[in-house]
């Protein structure tokens, strides 16, 4: 069963949450949050959160600030934003600091469903006319040149997740534990000065 956090101010998207989680036949244990300041409690309290689904508009979230700091010490927590409205700058400070995806409210549940879905299986979501933002990563020579500080097992984990796989798909690949997994990421990340699974992703765009 998957820990589910949504963060919500409003009942009903709350609850199309979580009608958008059964739709796509996911088992899931939802927590509901109405404020920013339960979000590191109920992170706390609840062992191994598989999902953050995140109001854009959430009470003291101070621009994504506050996610920018709470994903450094859980830089593994997949997080859905949700929207009301969409830019391009949006989309990008979203993603810059660690968000997995954006959604607008408007989405129908079917969309929700499959955006749902995307995230908790390691892909990476955004609005199609925001691709811009993608071109806010380091450039790709220096990348090239951080890529020779990986040892072999951590060029290898990189391998795998540039496929979209998981820690345990890429531990039950290599023959290792998901925790030594995380392991290796966090020297990759600190490697490749990167400081979320986001921002690896969008690293490895660019030199593949």
């Amino acid at each position: 069963m998957l820990n589910v956090l949504i963060a919500d101010r409003s009942p009903a998207y709350r609850l199309g949450v979580q009608i958008g989680l059964k739709n796509a036949g996911l088992d899931c244990a939802c927590w509901e949050i109405e404020a920013w300041h339960e979000v590191q409690a109920t992170l706390a309290r609840v062992q191994n959160t598989d999902l953050l689904i995140l109001d854009a508009c959430l009470p003291e979230l101070d621009y994504f600030r506050q996610l920018e700091r709470l994903l450094a010490s859980h830089v593994e927590l997949p997080v859905l934003i949700m929207t009301d409205l969409v830019s391009t700058s949006f989309v990008r400070k979203a993603y810059l600091c660690g968000a997995s995806g954006v959604i607008l409210k408007s989405s129908s549940l079917e969309k929700l469903s499959e955006a749902l879905s995307s995230v908790l299986k390691g892909s990476f979501l955004y609005p199609e006319k925001d691709k811009r933002y993608w071109l806010n990563t380091p450039g790709r020579d220096f990348l090239v040149a951080r890529l020779t500080l990986l040892s072999e097992k951590e060029k290898c984990v990189l391998n795998h997740l540039k496929y979209g796989l998981s820690n345990k798909q890429i531990g039950l690949q290599m023959c290792l534990t998901e925790s030594t997994i995380k392991n290796h990421l966090s020297r990759i990340y600190r490697k490749l000065d990167v400081y979320n699974r986001t921002r690896l992703a969008m690293s490895i765009q660019q030199i593949v």
